[in-house]
């Protein structure tokens, strides 16, 4: 396939891998006077996790060496972009219906970034938690603390109170 710039290629990539179920990554690239000559794209499972010998515990890695990728060079000819060396071989299970989750997909439109950008600072989103905040915090500063009906207790409360502490 024949792109106009490197980054159709990406988009075209990306949206192939979001349909069928998997995410992509760059994993090698090369710049020619700020030109992209040549880039690789990568499923994200792709590569062996670096585990050290000195590491005590090993967190689990989602690479598990998948070789499917693709591979776009630059032609100074037509000046294009040429997708060859596709492998379109998995070697793990695909999720189409799980896809947009991954991070390659989970990207903000210009419009929703705007609108984002534009809200007022003022505007405090609501949680669900801040009528049970709200509560505690007003029997905690208006109720008192001492529950007790001690006279000893009663007298020490009128002398030492918060105020003066």
């Amino acid at each position: 396939m024949i792109f106009h710039t490197i980054s159709y290629a990406h988009k075209f990539y990306n949206a192939y891998a979001k349909r069928v179920g998997f995410g992509i990554t760059v994993t090698d690239s090369r710049r020619k006077n700020d030109v992209f000559i040549y880039k690789r794209f990568n499923c994200h499972r792709g590569g062996q996790s670096k585990r050290g010998k000195e590491m005590i515990s090993h967190r689990d890695s989602s690479m598990i060496g998948c070789k499917a990728s693709v591979r776009v060079r630059h032609d100074k000819d037509t000046n294009m972009y040429i997708m060859y060396d596709v492998i379109s071989e998995h070697n793990h299970i695909l999720h189409p219906t799980a896809a947009m989750y991954l991070r390659s997909h989970c990207k903000i439109c210009t419009l929703e970034k705007v609108e984002i950008l534009n809200m007022p600072s003022v505007v405090a989103l609501d949680s669900r938690f801040d009528a049970e905040n709200k509560a505690d915090l007003k029997s905690m500063d208006t109720e008192a603390y001492l529950k007790t009906c001690s006279p000893f207790e009663k007298q020490t409360a009128t002398i030492y109170t918060r105020s003066i502490f």
